[in-house]
């Protein structure tokens, strides 16, 4: 079983936090993992009990109250067993850790070390692949959170992916507030706004997470089409991760 700790400054303390993960770490190997994540707050809160955004100096605790009970588990299990979310790091700009640190990525499907596991998969395509062409110009829009990291990838991408032009656009997200910032919640509606008349090459490639699970459409019900439409050009919606992007690259 795999377990995440949320959470939220003012609403669960440092010593709730560690309560919960000594709890936790007690059931081991029946919990297999344990992964903790900063709380998602929207804007649409209007009558509810109020919640404190993890910022830069919460994500900065919470990472040192935390990092010291996986390196405990490695000593004692050979595996870290708790992780933190990728946008604690992000959050308080220290570097994601790098691939190990994920052991075999039990957290994945909750977000944690996508960044890490992206990465090291395209520097493996990188080293492996002979030297391709890229000669339509591009644009990749994303949330906030990994605008900064997509720069990079494009980057690495580009010592075997040769004439890459790629501009990569943080879209903030207005549709469910400023605190939210990963792309799997960014909207139709904010890619036209932000977008509109905003060099964009031949076609824009969007995270295939940014649309409803199994459905061609954002969470605010516009649909790639119409937001192809609205910009002028393709919208392509790719996998969200190395080998995503390079076959996006090539075509």
């Amino acid at each position: 079983m795999n377990c995440q700790i949320v959470v939220c400054p003012g609403l669960n303390d440092g010593d709730a936090l560690r309560k919960s993960l000594e709890d936790l770490l007690t059931l081991y190997p029946a919990v297999a993992s344990i992964s903790v994540v900063p709380v998602g707050i929207t804007r649409f809160r209007d009558g509810l009990y109020p919640l404190t955004p993890v910022g830069a100096k919460e994500a900065a605790e919470i990472l040192d109250m935390v990092q010291p009970f996986g390196e405990r588990c490695v000593e004692k299990y050979g595996e870290r067993v708790v992780y933190c979310a990728d946008e604690l790091f992000l959050r308080c700009g220290r570097p994601i850790p790098e691939a190990a640190y994920y052991d075999s990525y039990p957290q994945l499907e909750n977000g944690v070390g996508l960044m890490a596991k992206f990465e090291d998969e395209l520097r493996g395509i990188v080293r492996h692949t002979r030297p391709v062409e890229a000669d339509r110009p591009f644009a990749i829009a994303t949330g906030c959170a990994a605008a900064e990291f997509m720069r990079k990838m494009l980057d690495l991408a580009g010592k075997k992916c040769h004439n890459i032009k790629g501009i990569v656009y943080a879209i903030r997200n207005d549709f469910f507030g400023h605190t939210i910032d990963v792309a799997g919640l960014v909207t139709g509606t904010d890619l036209i706004a932000q977008l509109k008349d905003k060099p964009l090459g031949e076609r824009l490639l969007i995270p295939a997470t940014m649309l409803r699970q199994g459905e061609n459409v954002f969470l605010d019900d516009v649909t790639p089409e119409q937001v192809a439409q609205a910009l002028g050009i393709p919208v392509e919606p790719i996998l969200p991760n190395a080998r995503g992007l390079w076959d996006a690259l090539r075509r």
